[in-house]
């Protein structure tokens, strides 16, 4: 673990000093963590700073603390490492020297969601493709009724596709993102209206695709859609 802290909110710099040491795996679950006076010395800060911070830890998740015994590292779940992922994308909000967190999204979910296709194509059942049919029906109907209907049916679409792979590791990968992904699925729609027939339309394809078993069509209908994607993102943020 490193040493001084720099001085914006000291609760905040060490609790997620510390979640970002348990989420990479450097500090492993099961491990006693230092007790408060080798921790506030060790990040030159005062032991109710630490006591503050391992407050914030517990509520999250990460640790926990045995009377008489210390404070241990709990297994991260996907909850505790969505929310970790959704803080650090907001500290990258600000900093104008990295990639748009616009961006980051889509890259990241290009990479996931170009192969969930794919695998869709070689292993969606009836039923699964029942339920996708059933999320673009869904999306015909609200389109310019219901922001969130629509944005409901539309991320929903996508964690359905990610479950019809049938590998459950995609469905877990995609799970940190959800909360970005509807945050720049509402917004978009809301600002930029000619997307949400569009979109419809790419979901419909995609799965036409997926029925046909063209995987490598579905791959780069699924690319293309969220190439769109972004394009209408980017347009909503520049409007706002």
């Amino acid at each position: 673990m490193s040493g001084a802290l720099p001085r914006t909110s000291l609760i905040d710099a060490l609790s997620d000093e510390i979640e970002k040491l348990i989420v990479r795996g450097e500090i492993s679950a099961g491990t006693k963590l230092e007790g408060e006076d080798a921790l506030a010395a060790r990040y030159e800060v005062s032991r109710p700073v630490v006591r503050e911070a391992l407050v914030r830890l517990r509520e999250r998740g990460y640790v926990e603390t045995t009377n008489g015994k210390g404070t241990f590292v709990r297994e991260p779940n996907l909850d505790n490492v969505a929310a970790s992922l959704l803080r650090r994308f907001r500290i990258q909000e600000a900093d104008a020297s990295t990639l748009s967190s616009t961006e980051h999204v889509y890259q990241a979910r290009t990479a996931i969601e170009q192969e969930t296709a794919r695998l869709a194509a070689l292993n969606a059942t009836a039923d699964d493709v029942a339920q996708l049919h059933g999320y673009i029906d869904t999306m015909q109907r609200v389109a310019d009724v219901d922001n969130v209907a629509y944005t409901t049916a539309d991320v929903s679409f996508h964690l359905q596709l990610a479950e019809s792979t049938h590998n459950p590791l995609f469905g877990a990968l995609l799970a940190p993102l959800i909360q970005l992904i509807v945050k720049g699925m509402y917004e978009s729609v809301r600002e930029v209206r000619e997307g949400m027939e569009a979109g419809t339309r790419e979901h419909a394809r995609i799965v036409e695709l997926i029925e046909t078993r063209d995987s490598e069509g579905a791959r780069a209908a699924m690319i293309e859609h969220l190439q769109h994607s972004l394009t209408n993102s980017t347009r909503a943020s520049s409007q706002r």
